[in-house]
């Protein structure tokens, strides 16, 4: 089954090449990035400003085929795709939690930027702590390795 999408907008940012860029938008917060919606969409744009935070859903900018089997920036472990954040994947879709700055007309302004300038935006949906928290998540090999002494003593700037 072939599924489409449609661009209902553009994401700028500074970044023009994948190593500037912070590995997670948690560790972006310092890069503001905007989006600028196109017209038909706008009205759809209302009631998200009483949110703070947003869910972007996107294309990456990938010019390599996928892997089924990485090597994450954070162990040496080879894994397989779908238990990383890698952008090498089957369908190019990105996912990044931003901290909406504010709207006006069909510009939105938001912080925590981890994406590529000129990217295509699919899709906005608002963080929403209740459904989006999970207290008790399990997180992996990453757990693991959020846990040893070593990336405990790193900042989030020398981490990623």
């Amino acid at each position: 089954m072939k599924i489409e999408h449609v661009s209902i907008g553009t994401i700028y940012s500074d970044f023009s090449k994948k190593d500037e860029m912070p590995l997670q938008a948690r560790f972006g917060g310092e890069y503001q990035g905007r989006i600028e919606m196109k017209e038909e969409y706008v009205d759809g744009l209302q009631g998200l400003e009483e949110f703070s935070h947003l869910h972007l859903i996107y294309g990456f900018q990938n010019d390599e085929d996928y892997q089924l089997v990485v090597k994450p920036a954070l162990t040496e472990k080879p894994k397989g795709i779908f238990a990383t954040r890698a952008a090498i994947r089957p369908n190019a879709i990105g996912i990044s939690v931003v901290e909406l700055v504010d709207i006006h007309m069909n510009e939105i302004r938001f912080k925590g930027v981890d994406i590529m300038n000129v990217t295509p935006l699919f899709d906005i949906k608002p963080y929403v702590h209740d459904f989006d928290s999970r207290g008790t998540a399990k997180c992996g090999w990453y757990d693991e390795v959020a846990n040893t002494q070593i990336f405990r003593g790193l900042s989030s700037e020398e981490r990623f």
